[in-house]
């Protein structure tokens, strides 16, 4: 049975899915650059309203979670209860829908084309794919189980 106290499991859950993941996805689009043929968007006024749009539904379904399910938004360490307030009136998953505006915002702000086209897909068909898991009900490693 996993422990959903265990508070180093949740610093280090938080510090990767904060910190690792989005230095790699950075990194992945940096050094990706000179494969993609695609032009970069320049639009600072799309990329600061996604990116803060994003910001503020992965902020906000965070709160949601804390206070009306009583837990962090950590797939490893869900929340006590299921929770339908908040964001989560109208997004099944507010946190996802979130982050994939603010990586499109982000990458349209740094002008970055393997962002744009590579990067930001493929993570929010990975996000797709780790939701739709979950709903399968299969057996996942316990670090993944949802």
């Amino acid at each position: 049975m996993k422990n959903t106290n265990s508070l180093p499991g949740k610093i280090l859950y938080a510090l990767l899915f904060l910190i690792v993941v989005p230095m790699l996805l950075w990194f992945w689009a940096k050094f990706s650059e000179h494969l993609i043929q695609y032009p970069a968007i320049d639009s600072p006024e799309a990329g600061w309203t996604l990116t803060i749009i994003g910001g503020v539904l992965i902020l906000w379904g965070m709160f949601a979670l804390r206070k009306f399910g009583n837990g962090l938004p950590m797939n490893a360490f869900p929340p006590e209860k299921f929770v339908t307030q908040g964001p989560f009136r109208l997004f099944r998953h507010p946190i996802y829908w979130g982050f994939g505006m603010l990586l499109f915002g982000v990458f349209i702000l740094s002008q970055s084309a393997a962002g744009l086209w590579l990067v930001t897909p493929v993570t929010i068909l990975s996000m797709m794919a780790l939701v739709s898991v979950s709903y399968t009900h299969l057996t996942l490693p316990t670090i993944y189980s949802v």
